[in-house]
């Protein structure tokens, strides 16, 4: 594990020296999944889900050079926990998703820097909202303390994410971005014995977060 993490960092390390703009993107994640909840509402009282989490991300910048369209694939985790009763369940997530920011009161700007580089109101300069076809894998987890049970599977879905965000440049290296999310992922299974086989549910997620997008080339020249 220590040594699949130091590989990680460097290859981290390696896309930003190469890169023109990286992001990391890191938040707190709700994840509801109605269909999965049928079982521990029917044996507890009280609800599950919604269950809260973290997620982060990374992502790679570049965009169309006549319109103020901007592009950022992006590779995310997430890890979610809720309790009730005897009962654990855990959801970790690991996904992609092509954004595409669109900045509606700049649109026609060949703006490609960070907002205080411009002349212009902050905001009009620096508002986008952002759509995304993506794709998930779910590691799904169950407990039950009492009867010792365990129930693990992996599953995955094609979905999105609509939502909107801020960006504020804090110089022409460093652009911190305020970002909102909801992501949308139908029909998502988990086989076990709690549920029925192939339960289907319909995710939800609402993300609040924050964006660091570094621009490499920018910091190279500020160091000559």
């Amino acid at each position: 594990m220590k040594k699949t993490s130091i590989a990680i960092f460097v290859c981290l390390l390696a896309a930003i020296s190469v890169s023109a703009q990286i992001g990391v993107i890191g938040g707190f994640q709700s994840f509801r999944a109605d269909n999965w909840e049928k079982f521990y509402v029917e044996n507890e009282p009280g609800a599950i889900y919604p269950i809260y989490g973290y997620n982060l991300g990374i992502d790679y910048w570049f965009r169309l050079k006549k319109r103020r369209i901007e592009f950022t694939p992006e590779l995310s985790f997430g890890s979610f926990e809720g309790k009730l009763g005897t009962n654990t369940v855990s959801h970790k997530t690991f996904g992609f998703y092509f954004f595409t920011n669109i900045y509606p009161f700049d649109l026609t700007s060949d703006c490609d820097c960070p907002v205080w580089s411009k002349d212009g109101n902050f905001f009009t300069k620096g508002f986008f909202v952002q759509l995304a076809p993506g794709f998930s894998f779910f590691k799904n987890q169950s407990k039950n303390t009492t009867a010792i049970d365990e129930f693990d599977s992996t599953s995955y879905s094609f979905g999105g994410s609509v939502g909107a965000g801020l960006d504020l440049g804090i110089s022409d290296f460093l652009t911190i971005t305020p970002l909102g999310r909801y992501y949308f992922f139908p029909s998502a299974h988990w086989d076990n014995a709690l549920h029925a086989p192939n339960s289907d549910a319909n995710i939800h997620q609402f993300f609040a977060g924050l964006k660091l997008s570094f621009r490499w080339n920018q910091g190279n020249k500020f160091r000559r």
